[in-house]
């Protein structure tokens, strides 16, 4: 990435020094998952599971084989996710110290403009300790647009901002409503 993409990081200050945390981010390509990880320090990246379209990369056992080997992939169900599978997920990035790349869209975007979060970001973190970091990616859609196979060499750059936690939130609609709208916001102003 910081090669042939001559990725730009800033504010890298503020991730912070251990897990538990999560990193949400804009999604315009499929390769917004690599440049997160490229700035995160080697120990870090092997504790990071970005979560990924079940119906995308886990359709076929060659595809699920490269998402888990190559990027270390949790599923998730795009689609009425398993509030179970959720509420371990939540107990898992805790217990086990983990770092989560979520990209609260929901899909890819074309680069124009952030779509709205979904809720389902909320549900992840509300009423937890968990630090969530803002992140903004730019350039990955003209590397890797949509339909394309193989990367060009662009420029990419990343902003982070400063963590945020919701251990305040509701655990219902509207709460985890409001963090997706003030984690949106926050990605939004980077």
């Amino acid at each position: 990435m910081s090669v042939v993409h001559r990725i730009q990081a800033t504010g890298l200050e503020h991730l912070p020094g251990k897990p538990p945390y999560i990193l949400v981010a804009n999604h315009t390509s499929h390769l917004d998952t690599p440049a997160l990880l490229s700035v995160l320090p080697r120990p870090i990246r092997r504790r990071t599971y970005p979560l990924a379209a079940h119906d995308t990369f886990f359709t076929t056992h060659a595809r699920a084989l490269l998402a888990t080997k190559l990027l270390n992939v949790l599923p998730l169900r795009r689609q009425h996710a398993d509030r179970n599978a959720i509420a371990t997920l939540r107990q898992r990035i805790v217990e086990d110290e983990l770092v989560l790349i979520v990209f609260p869209e929901g899909t890819r975007g074309d680069g124009s403009a952030i779509k709205p979060f979904r809720a389902g970001i909320g549900m992840l973190v509300a009423g937890t300790d968990v630090p969530v970091v803002p992140c903004r990616l730019r350039g990955c859609e003209q590397a890797l647009p949509k339909g394309k196979l193989l990367p060009k060499p662009t420029p990419l750059s990343l902003a982070i901002g400063k963590p945020d936690q919701f251990s305040d939130s509701t655990m219902d609609k509207e709460g985890w409503l409001s963090i997706a709208m003030a984690l949106y916001a926050a990605v939004d102003e980077l």
